[in-house]
């Protein structure tokens, strides 16, 4: 499932970015870009492969991740990652890429 998760992670991954959310350091957690950007796609495919197994068809294009960071309670964490990492200016130490990984352009709030 994961590049760098096992599926018994995910509850602690998720602990880890709600403590982002709650201001603590990005490295204070992680400790490197990788990690966080590697942790963040093990939980969104986590979710997704879990909604695939429970529908019948194949959804549309994008629709998976649609449902995760706008109907999901990770995915809306994830969102407020994102904002705080903008907000905190932590953002400016990260890559472009790590942020997509976090949450993708199509997902932010003003898109």
């Amino acid at each position: 499932m994961g590049r760098l998760l096992s599926p018994d992670e995910i509850p602690s991954a998720i602990e880890s970015f709600i403590r982002i959310a709650e201001g603590t350091h990005w490295r204070d957690v992680f400790g490197t870009e990788d990690r966080m950007v590697q942790s963040a796609a093990d939980i969104k495919h986590y979710f997704e492969e879990a909604a695939t197994a429970l529908i019948d068809h194949v959804p549309a294009a994008r629709a998976g991740e649609a449902w995760f960071y706008r109907k999901t309670q990770t995915g809306s964490l994830l969102r407020a990652v994102r904002k705080q990492l903008r907000e905190s200016g932590q953002e400016q130490e990260l890559s472009l890429v790590a942020l997509q990984y976090i949450v993708p352009l199509s997902q932010m709030e003003n898109s």
